[in-house]
């Protein structure tokens, strides 16, 4: 890598998950009492077009893939509840936090949201209503991600989809929602690895619960293998697909436990009706539900749903943002990046420099006519470098620094190669303890990124296989591409990496020699 990333100082657990939060001014602890006069009007605002393309249409948005299927624990989470709590979330994905005194902050101007949800009434009570639903309502998480520091792997969580939620009138009188997220699902938001994209301009053309449901379902597992999502007893995809929880269920309330008694009537009132829907309302998958018996006996004990591609479809490409759009921040880290990377190249580098080069990345990213880039992370920040060093030479400044980039020492070539095959190692290693969903979703991406834009006969062993990780060259491939994934801008080491590599090859020898 041509550019050293210094390690960062100590954060607070606030700067970890949420690092591009908007700071408000020093926090006195010690200080009790109202905030000072004036703080609240300088939290950051969504934008207006902030989940909108060039053209002003609602753009496809990338989610965590924990957040395809909510499962309500406890009450009934509605269809505006959904959607509303789906736009919020899509509004703080691409919008930082406002670090104040009193937590980390959101806020949408309420004819905002009305507009993006298209909320043609001025009934906002019921907005209100929805929006308590989510603060109310419990829900189970998983996390596909794995602590850097600490490789850990959170197996499962239970919290509220919202924290708190205050309707304002500003100071210019207009009326906005201003809201936060639990520290728990703060985490999910920011620290994931895995994400499924999916259009919020169809999913508003849904009507009912169930096709809104199974079309995020089906978004995150359009390019899984097979297309196939968890195959579950069917009494378990009730929650996803109703918002009942099984609480609800079970309890009887208004007779819904007579509705989802037996499989056909659930099967009749929410499984048809909702593939019917998303068959209808887009063009770019069918969704088809698939039905196990055990031992052959009559009957549905388990259920199962297929994504499968459209013959003929083609992707629209993706609008590139530009810098007007969005914050170099949020631009890198949508390009892969960690927070805390972003934050060190623009500190480094200068914002504008950094929203520069990575709307030019993006552009190349989504250019069908260029080759793949394998690991994008990895050029975003090769290209940072050599964009400041060409500006740091053109203009005569840091030239020490340039020249340091510029030269850099062939003689690491070796260690580089001892480094990068340790992360190949590792991944080997690490592969038998990922969860099943992180390697399906890794094989799929796979599939995608290396054998479908690979040669021909990568494409012909791939065919042939009845699991690639049978065959010794996918399956060295395939791990290969997986450590540079991995470690993204990581892959290609600074002199000090590749010096923490080897002193800490040292220690591990001396430890283990028998002399010792």
């Amino acid at each position: 890598m041509a550019t050293d990333l210094q390690p960062l100082q100590e954060a607070s657990l606030q700067n970890l998950l949420f690092g591009g939060a908007v700071n408000l001014g020093p926090v006195d602890v010690d200080t009790e009492g109202p905030a000072p006069k004036g703080q609240d009007m300088e939290i950051t605002e969504v934008a207006d077009d902030a989940l909108r393309n060039k053209k002003g249409e609602i753009r496809p948005i990338r989610h965590p893939i924990e957040m395809a299927a909510i499962e309500p624990k406890t009450r009934k989470l509605s269809l505006l509840s959904l959607k509303l709590w789906l736009f919020l979330t899509s509004y703080s994905l691409s919008t930082p936090a406002a670090a104040t005194r009193y937590g980390l902050l959101w806020r949408v101007g309420l004819r905002t949201l009305a507009k993006d949800i298209n909320w043609n009434s001025n009934d906002y009570e019921s907005l209100k209503t929805a929006i308590c639903e989510c603060q109310k309502i419990l829900v189970d998480w998983s996390s596909s991600a794995r602590d850097s520091e600490t490789g850990e792997i959170r197996k499962w969580a239970s919290t509220q989809l919202l924290g708190s939620v205050e309707f304002i009138i500003d100071s210019s009188g207009r009326a906005c929602i201003e809201w936060s997220f639990p520290p728990t699902l703060l985490r999910q938001l920011q620290e994931h690895k895995h994400y499924f994209e999916s259009s919020l301009q169809v999913a508003l053309k849904i009507k009912h619960h169930g096709a809104f449901a199974l079309y995020r379902i089906a978004s995150r597992y359009k390019s899984s293998k097979n297309g196939l999502s968890a195959r579950k007893p069917w009494r378990d995809w009730i929650p996803a697909l109703t918002g009942y929880s099984l609480e609800e269920v079970s309890a009887g309330a208004g007779g819904k436990d007579e509705r989802y008694k037996e499989f056909r009537y659930f099967n009749r009132d929410v499984i048809k009706k909702a593939i019917t829907e998303i068959n209808l309302v887009q063009d770019e998958f069918w969704v088809k539900a698939i039905t196990f018996s055990k031992n052959g006996v009559r009957g549905v004990d388990e259920l199962q749903f297929q994504t499968i591609t459209r013959e003929g479809y083609s992707p629209k490409p993706r609008q590139p943002r530009h810098s007007e759009d969005m914050t170099p921040i949020v631009a890198m880290t949508q390009l892969g990046l960690s927070q805390r990377i972003a934050e060190q190249l623009c500190s480094e580098h200068g914002a504008e420099l950094c929203i520069e080069v990575s709307n030019a990345v993006l552009a190349r990213v989504e250019d069908k006519h260029q080759p793949a880039i394998n690991n994008v992370q990895g050029y975003l920040v090769s290209e940072i470098a050599k964009a400041s060093l060409f500006k740091s030479l053109r203009f005569g400044s840091n030239s020490a620094q340039a020249a340091k980039i510029a030269a850099p020492d062939t003689s690491s070539k070796s260690s580089l190669a001892d480094y990068q095959n340790s992360l190949i190692a590792k991944a080997r290693r690490d592969w038998p303890s990922m969860p099943i969903e992180v390697q399906e979703d890794y094989r799929a991406r796979f599939k995608l990124e290396k054998v479908d834009a690979g040669d021909q006969a990568i494409k012909a062993a791939f065919a042939k296989a009845k699991d690639f990780m049978e065959v010794t060259m996918l399956k060295a491939l395939f791990f290969n591409w997986i450590a540079r994934d991995r470690a993204g801008s990581k892959w290609e080491a600074s002199s000090e990496d590749l010096l923490a590599f080897e002193r800490g090859l040292r220690l591990a020898a001396e430890k283990n020699s028998p002399t010792k």
